[in-house]
C-alpha cells in the first residue's frame, strides 16, 4: 500500500490498505495492524489530517517493534515528523497521549470503516 501510494496510485493504495486492515481485524494479529496503522498515518498526512497522523502513529509507535525500527523511522517516522513539525509541541504531546490511549482493535475498525466509504 505504501509503495503504491508513493507512486501516486492512491485508489489502488487504499484498496491495499483496506485489505491490510481487514486482515488485521480478521486475524487479530499485531503485525498486520501495526503495518496498517503506519501506512494509514502516511495516507492521513497526505490528505491533510495532521492531528490524526500524530494519534495513529503514536498508537503504533508505543509498540517496540515500531518504535525501535530504523525501517519504520525511514519509511514513515521522518516524513511524519516533517508533516507535524508546524504543530505546537504542547499540541503534539496532547495528541500523542490521546493516540497512546486509543485501543488498537478499535482504531483498526475505525480506519477500515473510513476506507470503505
Amino acid at each position: 500500500a505504501l509503495a503504491t501510494w508513493g507512486l501516486g496510485y492512491h485508489e489502488k493504495a487504499r484498496e491495499h490498505l483496506r485489505a491490510q486492515l481487514a486482515w488485521a481485524q480478521e486475524t487479530q494479529m499485531l503485525m498486520p495492524a501495526l503495518f496498517g496503522l503506519v501506512v494509514a498515518a502516511r495516507v492521513l498526512a497526505d490528505v491533510g489530517e495532521i492531528e490524526r497522523v500524530v494519534e495513529v502513529y503514536a498508537l503504533a509507535a508505543q509498540n517496540r517493534f515500531v518504535a525501535n525500527s530504523r525501517w519504520f523511522v525511514a519509511v514513515a517516522g521522518n516524513a511524519l515528523a516533517d508533516v507535524t513539525a508546524p504543530l505546537p509541541l504542547e499540541q503534539v504531546a496532547v495528541l500523542e497521549e490521546r493516540g497512546r490511549a486509543r485501543e488498537l482493535e478499535a482504531t483498526v475498525v475505525e480506519l477500515l470503516s473510513e476506507l470503505r466509504t
